[in-house]
């Protein structure tokens, strides 16, 4: 495993990479067709979804205990994994997670993903899914809130217990989830959540969408009332508030 630019991760774990889902902000595409034909990416399609097996043991090799972000370099539940192949990787990365769990290698694993749909059409219904496991999505508006509804759904049916989160990144409008200091319909919508991290737009097109104060404080606002840890990323400070007052904060238990 690598180390991470990713601030609240500590390393990333790209056993594959690829996607099919083709997000209009994807970094990881870019950086694909960078690095194809080279490092394990097809130089015909090096967005692919692909399997790396020389790292698919990382987690049980790595002694100390570490926040993994799994596959910062691809979607594992897009629609291209649900191919019965693709599945087995999902699988075998469960058995990875567990007999790393068995020697008290006991990393904490963020996941996630904008198509949770998929989910049941990749991993059995019999799978359990320990508490280190991070089960989230992304959303960067109030229209995106089908995902995080569906991830709800969709972790009823699994056995166990993961922490259940969601990255609103990049930010691009206010998300509605507190009105005169009590939760909208859009905020109760979010009585599961077990973190929150919020993130800026990066890079410099024409056109780049910038956070403004309100829907920050919308979003501090919701974590006031919920009692929900918040991760606010680095690049907002340069937006609407000094950094000085950016919140950091993981899920109790977590160790940072």
């Amino acid at each position: 495993m690598n180390p991470t630019d990713i601030e609240f991760a500590d390393v990333n774990w790209n056993f594959e990479t690829g996607c099919d889902t083709g997000c209009a902000f994807c970094y990881a595409r870019k950086f694909a067709f960078r690095l194809k034909g080279r490092y394990g990416y097809p130089r015909d399609e090096p967005f692919r979804c692909t399997l790396h097996t020389n790292k698919m043991n990382d987690p049980i090799k790595t002694n100390r205990s570490k926040k993994i972000f799994v596959d910062s370099m691809g979607d594992l539940f897009c629609k291209a994994m649900t191919k019965k192949k693709r599945k087995e990787w999902i699988m075998s990365m469960f058995h990875v997670i567990y007999e790393a769990n068995g020697i008290d290698n006991y990393h904490q694993y963020q996941i996630l993903t904008k198509t949770p749909q998929f989910i049941p059409s990749i991993l059995s219904p019999k799978v359990t899914i320990p508490e280190n496991i991070w089960m989230g999505v992304s959303m960067t508006r109030p229209g995106d809130l089908w995902r995080w509804v569906e991830l709800k759904r969709v972790m009823n049916e699994y056995p166990g217990d993961p922490l259940l989160w969601v990255i609103f990144e990049p930010l691009h409008a206010e998300m509605g989830l507190v009105k005169d200091g009590k939760l909208t319909s859009m905020g109760m919508e979010f009585n599961m959540v077990d973190w929150i991290v919020v993130g800026a737009e990066t890079g410099n097109r024409r056109g780049k969408i910038e956070p403004e104060k309100d829907w920050l404080i919308d979003i501090e606002d919701f974590c006031d009332i919920t009692d929900t840890p918040l991760f606010m990323k680095d690049n907002l400070g340069c937006y609407t508030i000094p950094e000085d007052f950016l919140r950091q904060q993981y899920p109790e238990g977590v160790e940072v």
